[in-house]
This record gives structure tokens, sequence and C-alpha cells, in this order.
């Protein structure tokens, strides 16, 4: 009785996916000590924060996707501003910061 429920417990989704979180974690502390990266505690926390509550494989691709996208695009908006000189206005700055924040909730709305 009690060896079938070890086994039931071994074997559920969380503790499979416990396990495959955890192993993913220490690939990637191995990668951050073998290739030494500086602030390479990110990836240990990217892991963690992109595993963490997908249990699914489709889930964990879809918010790895969404995340380098958002990525990109922050990435593009911060050259533009750089570029433009918008970085040295705090004012239109603000506002567009306001208004980027008012966007995505708008476009997550359900």
């Amino acid at each position: 009785m009690v060896a079938k429920q070890w086994v039931d417990t071994l074997t559920s989704y969380r503790m499979i996916h416990a396990f495959k979180t955890a192993l993913a974690c220490l690939i990637g502390l191995v990668v951050f000590r073998t290739f030494n990266l500086d602030h390479g505690q990110w990836v240990i926390i990217t892991v963690a924060v992109v595993m963490g509550a997908q249990v699914t494989v489709g889930a964990a691709e879809d918010k790895s996707i969404a995340r380098s996208a958002a990525t990109v695009i922050g990435a593009a908006a911060a050259g533009l501003f750089l570029l433009t000189g918008w970085g040295e206005d705090f004012f239109r700055l603000a506002v567009s910061f306001i208004s980027s924040v008012f966007w995505f909730r708008l476009s997550c709305w359900k």
C-alpha cells in the first residue's frame, strides 16, 4: 500500500514537472559556470520563471516565445528612444510608458 503511494507520487505530473524544472536549472548552472558568464544568475532565474508554472511543454514554449518577442520589442523601443533623443525628455518618456502599459492591458483583455 505504501509502495503504491510512493510510485503514484513519483509518477505524478507535478513530480515529473518538478524534476524537469530542477534538471533545467542544473543545466543552466553548468552553462553559467562553464562559460563564466557575467550576471549568470539570470540564467537560473529565467529557467525557473519560464518553467515554474508551465506544466506542459507547449505552454512553456509559448511563454518563452512571448518573452523573447517582448524583449526584442523592448530593446527596439529603447534604441528608438535613445536615437531620437526622447530619453532626455522625461515627460515624453512617462507618457510613452503609461500609454504602452494601457495598450498592453487592452491587448490582454479577455
